[in-house]
C-alpha cells in the first residue's frame, strides 16, 4: 500500500476584494505492488475558485465558487482498499458563502 507519487501546481491571484486560484494536480500510477494488490493508473486533476470579498457591519463575508475535477478524470485512490469498487468524486461546482464575525 505504497500511496502513488504526487504533485501539482497552481496560479493564485489574491487582491483587495477579488481572489481567484487555478491548480492542476497530478497523481503517477502505482506500479510498485505486493501479490495480492492491483495496479492503479495515474490521473489529473484541474482545479478552480474565485471569490468575493464584502464587509456588512463590521463583518467579513466571502463569496466563493469552486470547481473541483473540472476534466472529470477517473480517479482510484491507490492506497483504498476500496479502490475496486469506490473511485474518487467526479467533476463538481460548489457556491457558497463564508461569513467571520
Amino acid at each position: 500500500r505504497i500511496p502513488a507519487l504526487r504533485y501539482g501546481t497552481a496560479l493564485v491571484y489574491e487582491g483587495p476584494r477579488f481572489g481567484g486560484r487555478v491548480e492542476a494536480q497530478r497523481v503517477s500510477g502505482q506500479t510498485r505492488v505486493s501479490a495480492f494488490e492491483t495496479t492503479t493508473p495515474g490521473y489529473t486533476f484541474l482545479n478552480a475558485n474565485v471569490s468575493y470579498s464584502f464587509v456588512v457591519r463590521a463583518t467579513k463575508c466571502d463569496v466563493y465558487l469552486r470547481g473541483t475535477n473540472l476534466t472529470d478524470a477517473t480517479a482510484r485512490e491507490h492506497s483504498s482498499f476500496l479502490k475496486e469498487v469506490l473511485p474518487l468524486a467526479g467533476r463538481s461546482v460548489s457556491l457558497g458563502m463564508r461569513v467571520a464575525f
